[in-house]
């Protein structure tokens, strides 16, 4: 599930369920998500995801596109003050793309 605009109905429910452990997706907590989703919506999970992790455990994931060290350091911050048990970080690599786009990527996260 994203969070993504949940109604007060859908928020109580997982809130309440001993069945879902939710999981919120956002590329960064500032302007770069709507860059590159097309919406704002990190603003709206990050409440959501806040809520929730006051009554349980709730689960984060990102996709490395380009965002600052800074963005992420923003979420994993995150992750640390709201109840977070798990932040995966994915990187979208282009299979047409040599390996050095691969090895610059992993410099780069060996840096956070």
């Amino acid at each position: 599930m994203q969070g993504l605009c949940w109604k007060k109905t859908m928020l109580d429910f997982i809130k309440k369920s001993q069945y879902v452990t939710p999981i919120f997706s956002t590329q960064s907590f500032g302007t770069f998500n709507k860059q590159v989703m097309r919406k704002s919506h990190s603003i709206i999970s990050g409440k959501n995801a806040q809520e929730i992790g006051k009554v349980k455990k709730i689960r984060i994931n990102s996709v490395f596109l380009g965002q600052s060290i800074q963005e992420l350091e923003k979420i994993i911050d995150f992750c640390y003050e709201n109840n977070v048990e798990k932040y995966s970080l994915a990187y979208k690599y282009d299979t047409n793309a040599d390996w050095n786009t691969l090895l610059i990527f992993s410099a780069t996260m060996e840096g956070i």
